[in-house]
């Protein structure tokens, strides 16, 4: 498959945000701006598992208890040279279904969807496969449906290497559920794209709504969230290849609810705080819903699958809620401790890890291990 990455964890980083942020002291956040910008300056620059030289772009956010600091580094594009702000746009890969996890609940709550009723009493009768019958709306969004990450015919429809998500539609999505047969032994867990798809296209039957308006309408909007769309306009972000090759965004005709969403800094870390500070109670809710452990992996006995977020359950350690999202061509993470109020974003126009730069800079804020788990 000419997908250079379909999602592969990196649980290692996973493992460092429950080890480190979960260890982040409230009274870290008297740390200056200054102290903290001088040594992330010098992780980017002396770190020898940070490849800086073969990325054009970073931005960071962090917040720790009431404080929060962002930083930006470098350009958005090679051509203009504009520098990267508070308003740049990353393609945010998976992350995305954090989002699309989100809007169910909204969906939920207006009861036009329900997390335990079949697929089948969504997807139009043409669409229907027995052998999925029992087939439920938790079970996609908790990664527990058997599907593969992509459909097997996917690269049948992949005409342009780095745009592989152009050309596959959502009436060939819909062909290959109703012609799935599912393996004899079935995995508890798989992380698929798919499940997403699927989310995306029972959100517009629902709603008689393109999934693109449907998320601004209903979620977008209402939290603040002006920078994140579907779209390619408006300060995207260049994406390039581990040689440094400049590639075009991607695009969707069927997975933007896995993997199509832009976003900045701006308004992941809002709504980041909102996870962390509260919102209003219907808000609260709906995005505690979001967190709520669905799926155990075979990754790690600590990691469940939840609603689109991975959850991270040490003993020694608070839980933490974290995704990474990895277009080929850019490697953006998220993680949050709900408690201490801790969290930690980093966006980048390349395809280079992002985790040994998250490793270092939480290993930092937690004065290099040596803060021990609040009582």
């Amino acid at each position: 498959m000419a997908i250079e990455d379909q999602w592969q964890p990196n649980w290692w980083l996973a493992w460092t945000v429950g080890a480190l942020l979960g260890l982040v002291p409230l009274h870290s956040t008297a740390q200056s701006r200054k102290k903290l910008e001088k040594e992330i300056q010098k992780i980017i620059r002396f770190e020898p598992e940070v490849a800086v030289e073969r990325v054009l772009g970073y931005s960071f956010g962090i917040l720790v208890g009431d404080s929060s600091y962002v930083f930006y580094y470098g350009f958005r594009d090679r051509i203009g040279g504009a520098a990267v702000d508070a308003t740049t746009r990353f393609e945010i890969g998976g992350l995305s279904k954090v989002f699309t996890a989100t809007l169910v609940e909204v969906l939920v709550a207006e009861e036009l969807l329900h997390p335990d009723s079949s697929l089948h009493h969504y997807l139009p009768p043409i669409c229907h496969n027995p052998a999925l019958a029992q087939l439920r709306l938790i079970d996609l969004i908790g990664h527990r449906s058997g599907f593969p990450k992509t459909p097997p015919d996917f690269a049948l429809h992949q005409t342009q290497l780095d745009n592989p998500y152009a050309h596959y539609r959502k009436t060939e999505l819909l062909d290959y559920y109703r012609h799935y047969a599912p393996p004899a032994e079935q995995r508890a867990y798989h992380y698929s794209h798919l499940n997403y798809a699927l989310l995306e296209v029972i959100c517009e039957l629902v709603t008689q709504q393109d999934f693109g308006s449907l998320m601004e309408e209903k979620l977008l909007g209402p939290l603040g969230l002006t920078q994140s769309s579907f779209g390619v306009e408006g300060n995207l972000a260049q994406g390039h290849r581990i040689n440094g090759q400049a590639v075009a965004p991607w695009t969707f005709r069927a997975f933007a609810a896995a993997e199509g969403l832009k976003s900045s800094m701006q308004d992941l870390l809002r709504f980041i705080r909102l996870h962390l500070d509260g919102t209003e109670l219907e808000w609260d809710s709906l995005l505690a819903g979001t967190r709520e452990k669905i799926t155990p992996t075979d990754y790690s006995k600590w990691v469940s699958a939840a609603g689109g977020w991975h959850v991270i359950e040490r003993k020694r350690f608070p839980p933490t809620i974290a995704h990474t999202g990895s277009p080929c061509v850019r490697r953006p993470f998220s993680a949050s401790v709900p408690a201490p109020r801790s969290a930690l974003v980093i966006l980048t126009t390349s395809c280079e890890s992002t985790g040994g730069l998250g490793y270092h800079l939480l290993r930092m804020l937690n004065h290099n291990w040596k803060i021990k788990k609040q009582k």
